[in-house]
């Protein structure tokens, strides 16, 4: 499967160096993440075991504004303005790779409930029948709607898209994934 992540400098240099990169737990982007992280973590583990001296995983991009290419670098969101970069294009064993839609991902980060409205008549009847639930009935359901960020098929109409941004994690980035590099400073 191929992948594109960007990544600081520092940790491409530990690529060549030691052959793997593995995320460093103390660098979690946002510790109030750490049950969403944790939730994606364990579907990941179904999919692909975690190795023992691992604990989070490495992100990627499969699908990046509908097509399966590297993304546009030029864009603001890879990395801190300024800093040295690095987008490795990788090849990687589809069982090792965990899909999910990038948008959607948003509604496990901030404990949403993703109801999987096309409109926004469906999305007010949706909303007012599960206000009508009990919190732990709402807490159930909440965590059940999540399974959709897994539905990368995309779709779009003038309400909704899914599957146009596709993230990746797996456990280990491996010198031996490495197909290109290609250096760049973050905008």
């Amino acid at each position: 499967m191929r992948l594109w992540t960007m990544q600081p400098i520092e940790v491409y240099d530990v690529l060549l160096k030691d052959g793997v990169f593995r995320c460093d737990p103390a660098k979690i982007p946002e510790p109030s993440f750490a049950a969403s992280y944790g939730w994606l973590i364990d579907k990941l583990d179904k999919k692909d075991k975690k190795p023992n001296n691992v604990q989070l995983p490495i992100w990627a991009w499969y699908r990046y504004d509908g097509k399966e290419k590297k993304p546009d670098l030029r864009h603001s969101a890879f990395g801190v303005h300024g800093e040295k970069m690095v987008c490795i294009e990788l090849e990687i064993p589809e069982n090792k790779v965990l899909l999910s839609d990038f948008d959607a991902w948003h509604y496990v980060l901030n404990d949403w409930w993703l109801d999987g409205s096309h409109c926004e008549e469906d999305w007010d009847k949706n909303h007012a029948w599960f206000q009508t639930l009990s919190s732990d009935e709402q807490n159930k359901i909440k965590v059940q709607s999540w399974e959709k960020i897994f539905d990368i098929m995309p779709y779009k109409n003038e309400w909704t898209s899914k599957g146009y941004y596709v993230q990746a994690v797996f456990w280990e980035l491996k010198k031996e994934y490495i197909k290109k590099v290609q250096h760049f400073t973050a905008r």
